[in-house]
């Protein structure tokens, strides 16, 4: 047991004041700091894959489909060689794979649960640029018969 040196008071070890008369004691008072740890979404990394997929795959997407529009009115003339088509069926193909691949990415974000904006727009994206695609296959393949 200690006592305060302001009143003579005794008081128990932990007390950060005097009991009688308020004086600090000297003894810390015990606090306790708590860690804020962010919670961890699962899911979130997928959304956002998606979204940057689904961007690239619109992008190439629009790029291609014009590019196709072009070389089909170009195949037409007879002033592109089946080298070319080729190529630009290739690279359909190719890019084709952004956009499953977003979609894909959307649906796994959305199955471990996380559904917001970010998961939403891959989707959207991703199902537009596959329609662009397709639309781009139609039209090489009716441009090159």
């Amino acid at each position: 047991m200690a006592f305060c040196t302001n009143c003579g008071t005794p008081y128990n070890e932990g007390a950060v004041v005097c009991p009688n008369c308020g004086y600090p004691t000297g003894a810390q008072p015990q606090v306790q700091y708590v860690q804020y740890v962010k919670p961890k979404v699962p899911g979130r990394g997928f959304g956002i894959t998606s979204m940057v997929l689904g961007i690239v795959g619109l992008f190439y997407g629009f790029f291609l489909m014009f590019g196709c529009i072009a070389l089909s009115a170009a195949v037409s003339f007879g002033e592109v060689i089946s080298g070319v088509l080729l190529a630009f069926m290739f690279e359909v193909l190719i890019f084709s794979s952004l956009s499953i691949m977003a979609t894909a990415f959307s649906i796994a974000s959305k199955n471990r649960g996380y559904i917001n904006g970010i998961s939403k727009s891959g989707t959207i994206m991703g199902v537009i640029g596959l329609a662009m695609y397709l639309l781009s296959t139609i039209v090489l393949i009716g441009g090159s018969m």
